[in-house]
């Protein structure tokens, strides 16, 4: 993946496995999931769904197989879930690789939150999106292969914006709240580097063989960098 592709994906792409290890959904289940009976499903109580299994399910059955060449039938049979739920909790085949990204949004929120307020810009942005980044098993298992889909399937790269549009309107409105007097775009345009940058340092982590811990390679690659607000000059 190029660089210059990198303001098109999410910023915390390894976060968002944080905390997907089992949601509540209604209709099929997987395996490994907890199984309501009967009088439970018609009632519409929720079952329970291993997140985790279920994405790392899709992720394999779209590189073996593409994921152009299967639809939601292929995934239900991978995963055990019913066509039925999965179009009822995803809607589009695009969305299951963003199942877990509220939950790095909130990791970036709390880190941001609790950050000094005399603290440079910078090193709080830096520090809340190492924070974000997870290097938990889980994750080092799906993350090479989820950069790898979703920087190179179209359909995949082209739901990234939308779906990681919370995680930059988050760290937007924290800038914004350091810096008042900044117009809005520029404060966005700053989220939006820094998740160009982020995703630069999970695409060359993940293409040298995903050594070592996500959460340090992109704060070794953030040190190396100073995307700030300045006083403007007179454009002529």
């Amino acid at each position: 993946m190029r660089a210059s592709h990198c303001s098109t994906f999410p910023l915390c792409l390894l976060a968002l496995y944080a905390n997907i290890r089992r949601v509540g959904h209604t209709g099929g289940v997987t395996a490994a999931s907890a199984t309501p009976d009967e009088s439970e499903r018609r009632r519409g109580r929720p079952t329970v769904i291993d997140a985790e299994q279920l994405l790392h399910a899709t992720l394999s059955l779209w590189r073996d197989r593409g994921y152009q060449e299967t639809g939601w039938r292929e995934i239900a049979e991978v995963t055990g879930v019913s066509v039925r739920t999965l179009i009822r909790r995803f809607g589009e085949r695009s969305r299951i690789p963003w199942v877990g990204l509220p939950a790095a949004v909130a990791r970036l929120e709390g880190a941001l939150a609790i950050a000094p307020q005399a603290a440079p810009l910078g090193a709080v942005v830096r520090n809340a999106i190492v924070a974000s980044v997870s290097h938990e098993d889980g994750v080092l298992r799906l993350s090479p292969d989820w950069i790898s889909l979703v920087s190179e399937v179209p359909q995949l790269r082209a739901s990234a914006p939308i779906a990681n549009a919370a995680w930059v309107d988050a760290l937007a409105r924290f800038i914004a709240d350091r810096h008042p007097d900044a117009p809005a775009a520029a404060c966005r345009a700053l989220a939006v580097a820094y998740e160009a940058a982020t995703f630069s340092a999970l695409v060359q982590w993940a293409r040298a063989g995903a050594e070592g811990a996500p959460d340090r390679a992109v704060g070794d690659m953030l040190a190396w960098l100073d995307i700030r607000l300045q006083s403007p000059r007179r454009y002529s």
